[in-house]
């Protein structure tokens, strides 16, 4: 069924049959197979489950009805997530040697829509002849039937112009083509000056004019002047959305036959090994799409373990000099088009270093309603940006969530470090006496689930378990004294830190005054020997014997079956 041509996956018809119909069947979609009036059937809808099969009258159409929902976000927020289009497609003898024909069908629709939609799809399909065409025709419907519903609107909005410029009004009713052309003579022979008033001038333009007053040629030549600029407004408009319409591109890949619509796609333009950058979480109002400016970033020298920051335009290598061992670094950031279904902004390719932070970078944010682009500077993480186009006075709303980095291994997907599971949580003293074994040599890019060097402590604060991040540079530092050692060569802005980064599981959350991290360990010093509410010491060996707490569960019954049947089965 399925062959390589080239090195490439190709399908034969049957197969995309096949495919049609697991994938539809997966989504909770219909796909039927309508007999051909005239090909000896009873008319009515039937399926068949072996392939594709011709009909044995005429032997020259089969049609597959489809029911068709579009995935994109804001195709679904405007018109619902049950909104289904019918597609009648037509599979001539010699398909796919010949380009199938497909029919938008829907009543409520507009047939101007549903024209542009299938003649948008008829090119496709004539462009893809010699091989099977469906699925990549439906994939493309699903990414540009935004776009097409706005050029089909464009149409309907082009023809209800003209039919309300032929439909002749009350006051234009008796305006013969003699009468129109003295106006038009007229309006030339008498122009308009500055010390002539206007009244006069009407009585002028109406005295060259038969059988009308100043009054209704001032009138018709109002409605004339409008009706062109509204014409000229509908131009200008129509050849916007056709410029956007010539830039879709058209998938040329063969479809590969095994449906696999949850695998996440991989930029081709950032090379394997990659570090994918993005965020957890985007929430956008008004804002369409959000694109990297000037990427900054936080890296560490392979060689002496510096830290060394570089400010990266998209799209551009970059060499970077580490201030102390004078190495080279290599580094280059492919922005991607971030929107609400896709939370990354790009890729970063690095020689001679390791990712250590993401730091504030500059971004553009395209306005929703005008398409204009806004800049937002220094785009940080758990951030909240308030926004006004400048176009067209659109309040817009960027909120982030934390930082999530993704090793792009091409071949093995996208991995991503996830948080283990703990059976129990302890406190600080006894992380810290397991060894040194378990801390991380370097500090490396941070991973949710992994604990930082020396569990977020140093020489200054010997017992506070986290890092600080401070709002002036973006960068983490395990204190304030630390903080002024590590940017002395650059004048900052005294601001107290707002966010924490837990010493054990690297989780970042908002400076409060409880110092308990989601994890459940405290990441400062315990003040109390006794439980204080959860406040104080949460370890039973270090806690005081006064307190009720020290033997809590002690005497508990404990099961002991697992020692002579063994361990519980699953």
């Amino acid at each position: 069924m399925a062959g390589h041509d080239g090195g490439r996956v190709s399908m034969d018809a049957a197969g995309e049959m096949r495919y049609l119909e697991r994938l539809y069947r997966h989504r909770g979609f219909v796909l039927r197979r309508c007999v051909p009036v005239g090909s000896g059937g009873s008319g009515g809808i039937r399926w068949r489950a072996d392939g594709l099969t011709r009909s044995e009258v005429d032997g020259t159409v089969d049609c597959v009805a489809i029911g068709f929902q579009c995935t994109d976000p804001e195709f679904r927020q405007q018109f619902g997530d049950e909104f289904t289009i019918t597609l009648s497609i037509r599979l001539p003898s010699g398909y796919p040697s010949a380009a199938a024909v497909v029919t938008v069908n829907r009543d409520d629709m507009p047939p101007q829509i549903c024209r542009t939609i299938s003649q948008a799809l008829n090119t496709y399909c004539e462009r893809h002849v010699g091989r099977p065409m469906l699925i990549g025709a439906l994939k493309w419907l699903d990414r540009n039937l935004v776009e097409l519903f706005r050029l089909g609107n464009a149409v309907v909005n082009q023809e209800h112009t003209r039919v309300a410029g032929a439909e002749p009004s009350s006051s234009t009713v008796h305006w013969s083509s003699a009468q129109q052309a003295q106006l038009e003579s007229a309006l030339a022979r008498v122009p308009k000056l500055a010390d002539v008033p206007a009244s006069e001038r009407w009585e002028r333009i109406a005295s060259l004019v038969d059988g009308k007053s100043a009054q209704e040629c001032m009138e018709r030549f109002k409605q004339i002047r409008d009706a062109l600029r509204r014409e000229q407004e509908r131009k200008e408009r129509v050849q916007r959305i056709r410029e956007n319409i010539s830039e879709i591109a058209v998938d040329s890949r063969p479809v590969a036959d095994d449906p696999l619509p949850a695998l996440p796609s991989v930029d081709e333009s950032a090379p394997a090994g990659s570090i994918r950058v993005g965020f957890s979480s985007i929430q956008l109002i008004n804002v369409s799409l959000v694109r990297v400016r000037l990427a900054r970033f936080s890296l560490q020298c392979a060689s002496c373990r510096a830290n060394v920051d570089a400010e990266l335009v998209p799209t551009q290598v970059k060499a970077v000099t580490c201030g102390k061992c004078s190495s080279v670094i290599t580094c280059k950031f492919v922005f991607e088009m971030a929107h609400v279904a896709n939370a990354r902004i790009g890729s970063l390719s690095l020689d001679g270093a390791a990712l250590a932070d993401y730091l504030p970078s500059d971004v553009w944010a395209t306005c929703a309603n005008c398409s204009a682009d806004m800049s937002v500077n220094r785009l940080d993480r758990h951030a909240r940006q308030e926004l006004l186009c400048h176009q067209c006075h659109q309040r817009m709303s960027l909120v982030t969530a934390e930082v999530v980095f993704e090793t792009d291994e091409r071949g093995l997907g996208l991995r991503q470090q996830r948080v283990p599971k703990r059976s129990h949580v302890g406190d600080a003293s006894e992380k810290r006496n397991k060894g040194p074994e378990q801390k991380p040599a370097t500090r490396g890019a941070l991973t949710i689930g992994t604990s930082l060097p020396d569990f977020g402590t140093c020489r200054h604060y010997a017992k506070s378990y986290r890092w600080l991040r401070f709002p002036c540079c973006g960068k983490a530092f395990p204190c304030d004294i630390c903080h002024e050692i590590g940017t002395a060569s650059a004048p900052h802005e005294m601001k107290w830190a707002l966010r924490q980064i837990c010493g054990f599981c690297s989780r970042e959350s908002p400076v409060t005054g409880k110092n308990v991290c989601p994890c459940g360990r405290s990441v400062t010093r315990a003040r109390s020997s006794f439980w204080d509410g959860g406040q104080g010491t949460r370890d039973q060996t270090t806690m005081s014997r006064k307190d009720g707490r020290k033997h809590a569960g002690a005497s508990k019954t404990t099961s002991r079956k697992h020692e002579r049947v063994g361990p519980k089965r699953a």
